[in-house]
């Protein structure tokens, strides 16, 4: 989240307002210390939290369609309500230009008043995804931030208003930018000196006019407040309490983000941040995770110690989870970029949920081995099969209540049925194919990649005997620390700070040097006969 500079700390005045008050009939206060903000938003709005690498969203707010939806539809798997307008509270810095005067070069904002032409600065590239993703989020302008993040979207006027302290510029948006508009937006911007302060809400067409109304006493209570660090030194103190919690730093960066009704939960490896009530789920994913994360380190030990805190947000439900950009398919995934799992709390009978919360540990055991195996192997995903196939390896994990240890590893519930129903009916994919398959592969046909990607994983593993070629249980090994070193002798060649094109170079060369190695002198029609008699004989 935006760290507020200490030159803007002080308490201002904002469209006339010095103390926010009490909320007016149909809103709800936010004074948000950490942050150094103010304002009323409508009650009915649901507020979701903006991405943690986001530095210019303060927060998010949605609200949907108020129509009832039968419990039965809800059963059958009914998509989550239609969102019908949004709220962002923002604050944009401006661009810094360097001038020189008699003490020698200086920085200072630039006047531009948000014109959205920023001054050309030499920028270096990426050294990762987090820099990557950091750039693609950042905005020297509101007209900068609806041209990067609001694809189709113009802004169709704009007026000033006010002087001094109390100067603004009010925005009226549409998309598409021509033609009737599908959406239509408003837009209030602060001029704070070294940055903006704004609001901006946006609905579809046939409410907007409804939603404008809210849209401007939100923005007329709007300020900003003094930053309170009494919550920061209280969490420095817990942790300078807890040296076993690693990184203190980034879990109090990830905790001062959380936003309202959301909490935080500190194991020896991770951080859950949370939205949830069911305290069974919560026990469980404090347990389980650790339970996992030994397993994991037995099988593939790391190229260097792991150092990163693993953070896991569990969202209130799919709703929650698909507007915090969980994809329609999904019911879980790990974001390298922002370094968090994200998965929800899948109540049974939710969505068309076969298992309940049994969904809910499938998923967290799958999408935590790739949180795990991005650091293991040095912040470089395995290819799709080995990455794709050993998380859903170890969806079948089993750990008895208050166990720290996985009594063992059985069958995965989502993938035996389609893969046996693949395989009786010839669908399937020919071994040589899905070991050179990308992820944009794998998403093309879900089901029939990832059920086929476990099933070679789970032959490889449990399916071997002693009468199997000794070679083929070579071939996980052989891949993984193949792509550990190759990787690391990769980037030992790029010298200091290589870019992240030139670690994703690096990376390419690494992953088909291993496979390379994982499959030499294998024959691969052999081996994928006996994965088929395998797959027949899964109950």
């Amino acid at each position: 989240m935006l760290a507020i500079t200490t030159a803007i700390l002080s308490l201002r005045l904002i469209a006339g307002a010095l103390v926010l008050g009490d909320a007016p009939d149909g809103f709800l206060s936010v004074e948000n210390k950490e942050d150094g903000y103010a304002f009323f938003y409508p009650q009915n709005y649901k507020e979701i939290p903006p991405a943690p690498a986001d530095t210019v969203l303060l927060a998010h707010y949605f609200r949907t369609a108020p129509v009832a939806v039968p419990k039965a539809s809800v059963k059958r798997g009914a998509p989550p309500a239609e969102t019908i307008a949004e709220l962002f509270v923002m604050s944009i810095d401006k661009p810094v230009v360097a001038t020189t005067g008699q003490g020698g070069d200086s920085t200072e904002p630039s006047p531009d008043g948000g014109s959205g032409e920023s001054p050309a600065v030499s920028k270096s590239a990426p050294k990762d995804e987090a820099e990557a993703v950091a750039e693609r989020f950042r905005a020297a302008s509101f007209e900068d931030f609806v041209k990067k993040r609001m694809s189709k979207w113009g802004i169709v006027s704009h007026r000033d208003k006010g002087d001094g302290p109390t100067k603004w510029t009010e925005y009226s948006l549409q998309d598409p930018a021509s033609g009737p508009p599908v959406w239509r937006g408003y837009a209030r911007l602060y001029d704070r000196g070294n940055h903006w302060l704004g609001l901006m809400g946006i609905a579809t067409a046939s409410e907007f006019e409804t939603h404008r109304r809210l849209f401007e006493k939100s923005a007329n209570s709007l300020r900003e407040i003094a930053v309170s660090e009494a919550a920061i030194k209280e969490m420095e103190q817990y942790y300078s309490r807890r040296p076993e919690y690693k990184d203190p730093k980034f879990r109090i960066e990830r905790r001062r983000d959380l936003t309202r009704g959301w909490k935080s939960i500190d194991t020896r490896n991770y951080l859950i941040l949370h939205h949830s009530k069911d305290d069974h789920l919560l026990s469980r994913l404090q347990n389980d995770l650790e339970a996992m994360r030994v397993l994991y380190e037995q099988l593939f030990p790391p190229a260097k110690p792991v150092d990163a805190v693993s953070v896991v947000r569990v969202c209130k439900d799919r709703q929650e989870y698909l507007q915090y950009g969980g994809a329609a398919m999904s019911a879980g995934y790990w974001n390298s970029a922002m370094r968090e799992l994200v998965l929800y709390d899948n109540v049974k009978g939710e969505q068309g949920s076969r298992l309940g919360n049994q969904d809910s540990y499938i998923v967290l055991y799958h999408e935590a081995f790739h949180q795990f195996i991005h650091y293991s192997v040095g912040e470089l995903p395995p290819h799709s099969w080995f990455n794709e196939g050993y998380g859903d390896y170890f969806s079948g994990s089993k750990i008895y209540a208050n166990s720290t240890k996985v009594q063992e590893i059985g069958t995965n519930p989502w993938r035996v049925p389609y893969i046996k129903m693949a395989v009786d009916k010839g669908r399937w994919i020919g071994i040589a194919k899905l070991i050179h398959a990308d992820q944009r592969e794998f998403y093309s046909d879900g089901g029939l990649y990832y059920s086929e990607a476990w099933s070679f994983i789970y032959f490889l593993n449990r399916g071997l005997t002693s009468q199997s070629n000794p070679k083929w249980a070579q071939i996980l090994p052989r891949y993984f620390d193949s792509l550990k070193a190759s990787y690391a002798e990769e980037l030992k060649s790029l010298g200091e700070s290589p870019s992240l094109a030139q670690k994703s170079a690096a990376g390419e060369k690494a992953r088909n040097k291993a496979l390379g190695v994982a499959f030499d002198d294998v024959d691969v029609e052999e081996l994928q006969d006996a994965w088929l008699k395998f797959v027949k004989r899964l109950k």
